[in-house]
């Protein structure tokens, strides 16, 4: 027994893995810890990725071995993201702010002190008497590259980010004098939940994506603030309620964006539409994504905007209840011809008309309508009604008649809620999909 006891030391002692170089045992450390997104709402601002998220049991690799141990303090890239939490006073932890929190100090010591850092605060809530103090994060500024701020903060001192990339705010709150200092490199900035005002220490002119999913915002300031965002390439705007008279605040199309590649608009809860409010005011002549949630579609507004704009639009998703008039719809796709993609939640519904319509060709045989269009995708909600739906020979019939070939049109997938037709040769691989609803042929998919 005690041999076999003594053999088992002698085979721990030579086990292939104590010969793994630091290098190759500090890879297979990243693969222990959380490399998936911070957040699902944060969709036009990618990730810097300084490193990985600490995970739920960060420490566990530590404590392995003496040597595990020393290899993971050693690599500053695991402990590159941090979160810190100021929490409300008690009656017997007087000191909660991060300035005072040592196991803060500790992680931030593992960062070791050149390698770029994510950090999130977690400030005081809104009822807390007194607001986060950010004085403690000085001698970091010049390495943070990714900041995330929640809650409730007080004025600070004048900080220099030299290389912070991207900036997210939530539920945030700070004084409209607050000037913090200067960011060289920010590019990329999220607002999100309730904020009271658009932070005046943002360079708005030097960002290329922007993230707007707020509560409630100022029309007026809205428009102000977008005037000034004119190297944006990316745009989100999710708003749920849109206060003040932005009338004569800017006129229409003088909020010129000549980079903008990709706007998404999503609809105010309230009866204020927000599309409304902002197609009007954009010039946007590189747009190439356009993602519209709207309460009611305006065919005038879209021309005039795209009028100003001249825009090579070549993805269009549209959102709404009640549909758009099937008139309407053929409209826009005959005033952008430019089109490859067209997605429909709940917006139109392919009814007769609209299939003969693309059904039209010129007298050399190239589609009328929609000349470049290689996918149509119209899904619908549950409830959703779907109106006098064209069936499946109308729609092959129709499909192949776009397909120069001559060949006819195939019904790839026939289940139950979900209908996906293709080309003979269609001109984008075919996706997978996946019913919305259980409602036989309530999803059409059309590849062409």
């Amino acid at each position: 027994m005690q041999k076999q006891a003594t053999l088992a030391r002698f085979r721990c002692v030579l086990a292939p893995i104590r010969r793994l170089p630091p290098e190759i045992l500090a890879t297979i450390f990243y693969f222990t810890r959380d490399w998936a997104p911070k957040s699902v709402i944060e969709g036009a601002l990618d990730s810097v990725r300084v490193g990985p998220y600490p995970g739920p049991s960060p420490l566990r690799i530590t404590h392995v071995c003496s040597k595990w141990r020393c290899i993971a303090l050693s690599v500053p890239k695991l402990w590159a993201t941090i979160t810190a939490r100021d929490k409300i006073p008690t009656s017997t932890i007087r000191r909660t702010d991060p300035a005072h929190d040592e196991h803060l100090r500790t992680w931030l010591a593992r960062t070791g002190m050149v390698h770029p850092l994510d950090i999130t605060i977690h400030g005081r809530p809104w009822e807390a008497k007194d607001r986060t103090r950010l004085f403690w994060i000085q001698p970091y500024t010049h390495r943070i590259k990714e900041l995330s701020l929640t809650g409730h903060f007080k004025n600070s001192t004048e900080h220099f980010f030299p290389i912070l990339e991207r900036l997210t705010i939530s539920d945030f709150t700070i004084s409209r004098s607050w000037k913090t200092g200067s960011f060289p490199s920010l590019r990329r900035v999220g607002i999100y939940g309730y904020t009271d005002h658009f932070p005046k220490f943002v360079p708005w002119r030097q960002l290329t994506a922007l993230d707007l999913n707020v509560d409630r915002v100022d029309g007026p300031d809205l428009l102000r603030t977008l005037s000034r965002c004119s190297a944006l390439v990316k745009l989100e705007i999710a708003v749920g309620h849109v206060g003040g008279e932005a009338a004569g605040v800017v006129a229409n199309g003088t909020i010129r964006l000549p980079r903008l590649i990709s706007l998404e608009v999503v609809h105010s809860d309230d009866s204020r539409d927000i599309t409304s409010l902002l197609l009007p005011a954009f010039t946007l002549p590189s747009l190439v994504t356009m993602t519209v949630e709207y309460n009611i579609w305006s065919g005038d507004v879209y021309r005039a905007f795209q009028s100003h704009s001249l825009f090579p639009l070549q993805s269009l998703t549209l959102s709404s209840l009640p549909r758009m008039d099937t008139s309407e719809f053929i409209s826009l796709l005959r005033e952008t011809p430019s089109l490859m993609e067209v997605i429909s939640f709940d917006a139109v519904s392919l009814v007769p008309e609209l299939v003969a319509y693309l059904k039209l060709t010129t007298p050399d045989g190239a589609p009328e309508l929609a000349p470049n269009l290689e996918y149509l995708a119209f899904q619908h909600s549950y409830g959703y009604n779907l109106g006098s739906v064209a069936n499946g020979e109308t729609i092959l019939d129709m499909v192949a008649s776009r397909d120069p070939s001559g060949e006819p049109a195939f019904l790839e997938t026939s289940i139950e809620g979900l209908r996906v037709f293709r080309s003979h040769l269609p001109m984008r691989r075919c996706e997978s999909h996946v019913a919305s609803d259980r409602s036989v042929g309530r999803d059409v998919h059309i590849y062409f």
